[in-house]
């Protein structure tokens, strides 16, 4: 049972991701559009919950790790564990973070793998400025294939994003600060062929729920071979809460004439 109906939490690893998700908020169309959702901006690397709750199990609940820390207040009387219905985390991939380790993220990933319970960890790859890391071609946008390990690190990829992102502000040149829904709807389609692409399957229109467990295996193998497959999580977010009606929406923002 949760605390006096349906809260949502989510954590981001800075400000940036948060800002980004608030404002992409709408065009997610259905996204926990049945309850409130809470946002709680998580300040640091991802690597401060490996210790306390996987190494030496400290607490029982990520809501218990943070009311200790002081990073969240719940009402007296209520058990952390049982204040939110569900729980996601969205973090950076960020391969060239000094606390780097492919095998923390993928023991992370492997705990917090049910909204319902731990909590349900997206990750972006290498970072949240993957949602502008596309290129025009014949009329549509797609998602760059691949980038090499070295231009990864957090200063040098947002640079490159910047100068070399196809979504650009009409009125002054530079590059948009948060994406609007019908750029959005181009990232997010292609973002779902990128993703059989990287998994080496069979592309289907239809949609299930993303096998984050099998990207994640797959960007850990590029980075031993020196490169980065960017992909945002933000369309799969979406995807996974509900597929039907964001995919026909981000259809129906395509098909729309050009104003």
């Amino acid at each position: 049972m949760t605390y006096e109906g349906k809260r949502v939490l989510i954590l981001f690893e800075g400000p940036n991701d948060k800002k980004q998700f608030t404002h992409l908020a709408k065009t997610f169309v259905s996204f926990l559009k049945e309850g409130s959702y809470q946002i709680c901006v998580f300040t640091t690397s991802i690597y401060e919950l490996y210790e306390p709750l996987i190494e030496r199990k400290e607490f029982d609940s990520l809501p218990a790790f943070l009311q200790r820390k002081k990073r969240y207040n719940f009402p007296s009387g209520i058990r952390p564990q049982d204040y939110f219905s569900l729980i996601y985390l969205v973090f950076d991939y960020d391969p060239k973070y000094h606390l780097f380790s492919a095998e923390k993220i993928k023991a992370l990933q492997k705990y917090f793998n049910d909204e319902t319970q731990n909590g349900l960890l997206y990750i972006n790859y290498p970072m949240v400025e993957a949602l502008f890391d596309c290129f025009k071609s014949d009329g549509c946008i797609h998602i760059t294939k691949e980038r090499p390990f070295d231009c990864c690190s957090s200063d040098s990829y947002k640079k490159l994003i910047r100068r070399e992102t196809p979504f650009a502000n009409p009125k002054n040149g530079h590059p948009f600060k948060y994406l609007p829904p019908k750029p959005f709807a181009m990232v997010s389609l292609d973002s779902i062929i990128r993703y059989y692409e990287i998994l080496k399957s069979s592309y289907s229109p239809s949609w299930s729920f993303s096998d984050i467990g099998s990207i994640l295996q797959e960007e850990n193998k590029a980075v031993t071979q020196g490169k980065v497959y960017p992909l945002s999580c933000f369309p799969f977010m979406a995807l996974d809460y509900n597929s039907a009606e964001a995919i026909k929406i981000w259809k129906s923002l395509l098909e729309q004439k050009k104003s």
